[in-house]
């Protein structure tokens, strides 16, 4: 659950639902474009087998 609480640490807004029966995924909206973020949604999916669906904004 440590990723988790980083996950909305960095973000303004997350939901998850499922998408396709039997799979979980966590839209994430962020304006963050941070290289270390990938490995952090990478290993997030990886531990929880929820995916993660990114909308990135704008710094505004």
């Amino acid at each position: 659950m440590r990723f988790m609480s980083a996950l909305i640490a960095a973000s303004t807004i997350v939901s998850i639902h499922s998408a396709v029966a039997g799979e979980e995924v966590l839209n994430l909206y962020s304006a963050r474009h941070y290289q270390t973020d990938e490995a952090l949604y990478e290993n997030f999916t990886r531990q929880t087998g929820i995916r993660i669906n990114r909308i990135e904004g704008k710094e505004d």
